[in-house]
């Protein structure tokens, strides 16, 4: 295992990346074609759906890629599009929504990572994410 940087700005693009290749272990980061057959095969669904703003997207390396979590049985989860939309309102990037969703809160009893309230309570993560992304400093 590689030392932690000792510059604050490098230690922090170390443990960036180091959640996008956790994410990417855990659920998948996906290519265009991949999100695709995710989704029934149809190649140019996953840019149709996140110009509807049904699914995020992030650059990875120069791609752009989908994390799979967002969908499930063949299509998008229903809250992604609440997401999205309260991501615009608050002007947030796509990637900053990715971010929050794998990181762990107290917005939770458990304090645990909103991804993992997708299918049990999607109200409680919408409600998450506006108490959190609407803080003003």
């Amino acid at each position: 295992m590689p030392a932690e940087p000792t510059d604050p700005l490098e230690r922090v693009r170390a443990r960036t990346d180091q959640f996008w290749q956790a994410l990417d272990a855990e659920y998948g980061l996906l290519d265009e074609a991949e999100t695709a057959r995710l989704l029934g095969g149809d190649p140019g669904k996953p840019a149709r759906l996140r110009q509807a703003g049904e699914l995020l997207a992030v650059e990875r390396h120069g791609t752009l890629r989908y994390p799979a979590f967002q969908v499930t049985d063949g299509r998008p989860r229903p809250v992604m599009a609440r997401l999205n939309a309260l991501r615009e309102r608050h002007d947030l990037s796509e990637s900053d929504v990715v971010l929050w969703m794998g990181t762990r809160t107290t917005y939770f009893r458990s304090e645990d990572r909103p991804i993992d309230h997708l299918d049990d309570d999607p109200d409680v993560v919408l409600g998450a994410a506006e108490a959190s992304w609407g803080i003003i400093w």
